[in-house]
């Protein structure tokens, strides 16, 4: 369902950038993705940017200060101080202890056992995005890291994901299942030197046209768009150098049971 209004713990449902220059990144991904912004200040954290494809919030913006440059990735949690709690003791550390974010919810930020960062999020006057899956708006988050065995076992203690195997040409890969919800993320390794990240995909119509407004907008092509089951990828860095990736969806796919 594209339009959503709640989601069950386990499951990623909000996506935010932290960046060095929100003026430039705010243009870069209206141009790419058509997003306007609604503006809301947060205390003295500065301002949050929330990205609406029509109406409907799809992600979120504000700058990095000292935290550093990139997409996260929330999950949502029934509570945040427990699934700390269960983090810290399944041995992630804390980046940000539980905050409350003025009526919209609670938060907190860990990193993994893998060395990824991993927003969690208990909500309560907002949900998470309002519109995925489709065009603007975030449809999927892979774990790229070096030890996807270690990070399902991880991510089972706390979010109760359960992983599945499955072969990859560029090196091993599991999808992740939180119970009746079905396939919510991924874990791959990528075979190379980065550092293990959360990599936020988002829905585009055509995935060529795409990356060709990626690049006339200041960004760069990191993986040029292929085929594959599921639909045409790639992924790229935007005009500042975050790194994302982008899909069009093949309607006729259907996963396997």
């Amino acid at each position: 369902m594209p339009v959503r209004s709640e989601y069950a713990p386990g499951t990623p449902s909000w996506v935010d950038l932290s960046s060095a220059d929100v003026d430039a990144s705010g243009e870069f991904y209206s141009r790419v993705f058509g997003w306007e912004y609604r503006e809301q200040p947060v205390s003295d954290r500065g301002t949050y940017f929330t990205a609406l494809v029509g109406d409907k919030a799809v992600a979120g913006m504000m700058a990095a200060g000292d935290a550093p440059v990139r997409w996260n990735t929330y999950v949502t949690v029934a509570d945040v101080d427990d699934v700390v709690t269960d983090a810290v003791g399944a041995g992630a550390s804390l980046v940000m202890e539980p905050m409350d974010v003025l009526d919209a919810g609670r938060m907190a930020v860990v990193v993994d056992t893998v060395g990824a960062p991993i927003s969690l999020w208990q909500p309560k006057g907002m949900a998470g995005a309002e519109l995925v899956s489709e065009p603007g708006g975030f449809i999927w988050t892979e774990l790229l890291c070096g030890d996807c065995s270690r990070a399902a076992e991880f991510y089972g203690t706390i979010f109760g994901w359960t992983a599945e195997e499955m072969p990859a040409p560029d090196g091993s890969e599991a999808m992740l299942f939180a119970g009746d919800e079905g396939p919510v993320a991924s874990t791959r390794d990528p075979k190379s030197s980065l550092p293990p990240t959360w990599l936020v995909y988002f829905a585009c119509e055509d995935a060529d046209e795409c990356a060709a407004a990626i690049t006339e907008v200041g960004g760069a092509i990191a993986i040029a768009p292929v085929d594959a089951p599921f639909g045409r990828m790639g992924a790229a860095v935007d005009s500042r150098g975050t790194a994302f990736a982008f899909i069009a969806t093949n309607p006729a796919y259907e996963p396997a049971a």
